[in-house]
This record gives structure tokens, C-alpha cells and sequence, in this order.
């Protein structure tokens, strides 16, 4: 059987989807016969337009003493990727360090609907679009490209969580999951057909911070299994999104904030 090459559209992110890379990268080096990563796209943090917008959106969910203690981690961060830059024997955090170490190509498209990108992904005979946290809805034409289509991992129960952080609402409203659902997409947001969901349990006292983390990786060993299964040039089955009440979740308030640590939780 050809190797089912694949592709990956995410965003830029310093802490959480690292982690999701560096599981996907290692386990991804356990079926290499079978697949083949072909390129990585980093779009911008959260879809945010602007660097203020970012910053607002930073101090909303983590709160000022919150945000100071993110900062300095991420100037740790920092410090490992230039030593790794360097030639130290560290393991790099920043995403595109993650894939130059594992020898994924780094591609410069900025806009997945450009017409020169669904030439590329046509060219190279992409087999499947993976979007992990893509900041951008996807057209008809990308959506058509490749011959197994695209599909999106989003961490939150569908149809009943749509939209952004999605582990924050589930914790906000006291379920005892995180579901993990993997579907297939369309020119809308977060909906298409089912193609699986893996539960990550919300334990007592933990953290919004431990859950994103833990639903990261969780997320990283369920693609890769997921995509060891596929068979080259084959439809896979999916179910229908339905049998739950739609609801679209923007991003937290402040208020949003106030009230989830109301309830018992908290965020770091």
C-alpha cells in the first residue's frame, strides 16, 4: 500500500500545541511506512488580526498575575528554542522547531484558499488535509482537493460545542468530559460529518491549563491511530452530526472568567 500523505494547517501557538506536535511527530515515526506528513502550515495565534487583540485576549482568560507568570514562562521557552537553535542538546518548544527537527517541511502558504495552494496540495498529490486549530474557514475548492478531503480535531462534544475553547465551556458547565471530536469539514464552521470521539475525563480540581494539555496529547495518539487505520484512495465512514441541541460558544468574557472560577474551577 502507497503511504497516505498528509498535510497540516494549524496555528501559531507556544504552549499548548507543541505538545500536540511532539506526541504527533513521535508517534507518527511508528507507522512511517504507512504515513507520510508532506508539509505544515502555522497560521496566526487564535485568528487574531493584531498582536493587541492577542494581548486582550491573553489578559481576559488568564487575568493580570495570570499573564505575568505566562509571560515568563514563555521567555523560558524562548530560551530552550535559541539554545536549541544553537546546537544544544534541548528539546525545542516552538512548532516549527518541532517540525525541523523531524524533517516536516515548513510551507509559507498564509491562505488556505488560495489558488495556488489548492494547485500545490493537487501537485504533490495530498491525500488528506488535517486542521488542527486552524484560524481559517476552509472553501469549497481546498475542502474538494484532496481525494480523502479535510477533516478538523476539535476539542469539544459536536454539535453541543462549537466555536472557540471548548474545554473552558465544558468545564463551565460541569461536564465530566472532554470529548474529543474529529469530522469532516465543510465551508462552515465546525460542523460537517462525525468521524470519531474519544473522551478525556475532567478530574476534580484540575485546571483548564492540565485539561488543554491533557486533551492535546490525547488528541495527537488518537489521529495517528486513526490515521495508521486508513487505507489509501478509500472513503472512511462517518456518522451524522446530530441528536444534540446546537450551540456556538465565543470567546470567554472577562464576566465568563469570573463566573467559571465561581463555579469551583480555575484556570492556571
Amino acid at each position: 500500500m502507497d503511504k497516505i500523505r498528509l498535510l497540516i494547517v494549524t496555528q501559531s501557538d507556544p504552549f499548548y500545541l507543541p505538545l500536540f506536535f511532539e506526541r504527533f511527530f513521535k508517534r507518527l515515526e511508528e507507522y512511517k511506512e504507512q504515513l507520510e506528513l508532506s508539509g505544515l502550515i502555522i497560521q496566526q495565534s487564535l485568528g487574531s488580526k493584531t498582536l493587541w487583540h492577542l494581548a486582550k485576549r491573553v489578559v481576559v482568560l488568564y487575568g493580570f498575575w495570570g499573564t505575568v507568570k505566562k509571560f515568563f514562562e514563555l521567555m523560558v521557552l524562548k530560551l530552550i528554542d535559541l539554545g536549541f537553535r544553537a546546537g544544544m542538546p534541548l528539546e525545542p518548544n516552538a512548532i516549527g522547531l518541532l517540525a525541523k527537527r523531524y524533517g516536516c517541511p515548513l510551507l509559507d502558504f498564509v491562505d488556505v484558499n488560495d489558488k495556488r495552494f489548492v494547485a500545490y496540495v493537487k501537485e504533490q498529490k495530498i491525500d488528506l488535509i488535517v486542521s488542527v486549530s486552524a484560524s481559517q474557514i476552509f472553501g469549497q475548492e481546498i475542502l474538494a482537493a484532496p481525494p480523502l478531503g479535510c477533516i478538523n480535531l476539535h476539542n469539544g462534544d459536536l454539535p453541543r460545542y462549537k466555536g472557540m475553547l471548548p474545554n473552558f465551556w465544558q468545564m463551565y458547565n460541569g461536564e465530566a468530559n472532554s470529548i474529543l471530536t474529529i469530522h469532516t469539514m465543510v465551508p462552515r464552521l465546525d460542523q460537517g460529518r462525525v468521524v470519531l470521539q474519544e473522551s478525556t475525563p475532567i478530574s476534580k480540581g484540575m485546571s483548564l491549563e492540565k485539561l488543554i494539555k491533557n486533551t492535546k496529547i490525547n488528541s495527537a495518539n488518537t489521529l495517528v491511530e486513526w490515521l495508521a487505520g486508513l487505507k489509501k484512495n478509500q472513503r472512511f465512514e462517518t456518522t451524522e452530526m446530530g441528536g444534540a441541541v446546537m450551540h456556538y460558544y465565543s470567546f470567554p468574557t472577562w464576566r465568563d472568567v469570573k463566573e467559571f472560577e465561581g463555579r469551583g474551577n480555575r484556570v492556571l
